[in-house]
């Protein structure tokens, strides 16, 4: 079990953190009977701590750092930019949260000064990413709070994170980021389609271009499996068509997991990515006849605009599916071998395989003559 964690959430090395000695509250939790201490920080230094292990700190968060013109960021920014409010920083900031294994509090007076074994940032991404980002508006008066737990039980980790992120409003599929199984699946598609893209973590595969350019040359765009069109796409293909189409809190519901548990539980990686390159196929014939509409004779294209709709596009997804289910598995077999071989090859300007654009053409042809059979319903 150790090993298995230190390969699926890698630990962050030990490392210092000085506290504000005037302000530092500590507290057992009378449950777990562990510590947490609470108190406020120099930004530049949490700055300096974070990008010295930048690494593995923030991969137990439910998302990369957004976009920098959000709202929640770009106040973030106009504050540190303002000479007189980032002194007011701490109180205009929600804080950052983190839970480590354990702390040690060195009884030093003031800074206060704690050794940290494996700190994980679980909320405050977006707060950390701005302060990086204008680290040379930090002085010794820009302060931050920060709260670290100690806990090694995974559940409580997770249900710290999900409690605490709500700067920028999280989405319910971002609070699955840390369930088992989603580590299980981003570790076999890395083991075995090393030129796909799992995204556990929003925003990770961009973060990990951005720190690695070069990877986008080996995992495209096209090939990374974000998670909610890929429990979606899942659903539609292999279940029903209704089931893709409900809400969010429905589908990543984790009191209710009958939708997480039907996508991801005992999944293998192959299950989630043939559905993606069949929705790939879909998506490039929609792309190909708005051009067309674009520029040719709008009327004979009508009927081909209710492509748009996401509902039409899984009930293609769900004949395909059932074809497929329908094919001896020895045939199974030997087409998803050679989808994933021949989609996982394709370079970033490539275009789709004929085969590819013919059975979409074709399964939406099938499709609109069922739907022409009984329009009203």
């Amino acid at each position: 079990e150790e090993i298995l964690k230190t390969i699926n959430t890698p630990s962050t090395e030990n490392l210092k953190i000085s506290f504000d000695g005037k302000d530092v509250l500590e507290r057992v939790d009378s449950v777990t009977k562990k510590n947490t201490v609470v108190g406020y920080v120099k930004a530049k230094e949490l700055v300096n701590v974070i990008e010295e292990h930048n690494g593995n700190m923030f991969n137990e968060n439910p998302r990369e750092s957004l976009s920098s013109q959000t709202p929640t960021n770009k106040a973030i920014t106009e504050t540190l930019q303002d000479d007189t409010l980032k002194h007011q920083f701490w109180k205009l900031n929600n804080g950052i949260t983190a839970v480590c294994e354990n702390f040690e509090d060195h009884n030093t007076r003031n800074p206060r000064v704690y050794s940290i074994k494996n700190l994980k940032i679980v909320n405050g991404r977006q707060t950390t990413a701005s302060l990086i980002k204008n680290k040379a508006l930090l002085d010794d008066l820009v302060t931050v709070e920060l709260t670290i737990h100690e806990t090694v039980d995974p559940e409580e980790r997770n249900r710290i994170s999900e409690a605490t992120n709500t700067q920028n409003p999280v989405k319910p599929v971002d609070l699955i980021t840390n369930l088992d199984e989603m580590i299980d699946l981003k570790t076999k598609c890395g083991d075995k389609f090393p030129n796909f893209w799992f995204e556990r973590q929003t925003k990770g595969y961009a973060a990990a271009i951005k720190s690695k350019p070069d990877l986008k040359k080996t995992i495209t765009k096209r090939r990374v499996l974000e998670k909610n069109l890929t429990a979606r796409s899942y659903l539609a293909y292999s279940i029903t068509p209704m089931d893709a189409m409900k809400s969010d809190s429905e589908i990543f519901s984790t009191v209710n997991r009958q939708h997480i548990d039907k996508v991801f539980k005992n999944r293998d990686i192959d299950d989630l990515i043939i559905p993606h390159i069949f929705r790939n196929m879909i998506e490039d014939l929609l792309l190909k006849w708005t051009k067309e509409i674009k520029v040719e004779n709008y009327t004979h294209l009508t009927d081909k605009e209710i492509i748009n709709k996401k509902i039409v596009q899984y009930f293609i997804l769900r004949l395909i599916g059932d074809g497929v289910a329908r094919l001896p598995v020895e045939q199974q077999t030997s087409l998803k071998r050679n989808m994933l071989e021949s989609f996982g090859s394709l370079e970033v300007t490539d275009d789709l395989p004929e085969s590819f654009k013919n059975l979409a053409e074709i399964s939406f042809n099938k499709f609109m003559w069922l739907f022409n059979l009984d329009s009203n319903s």
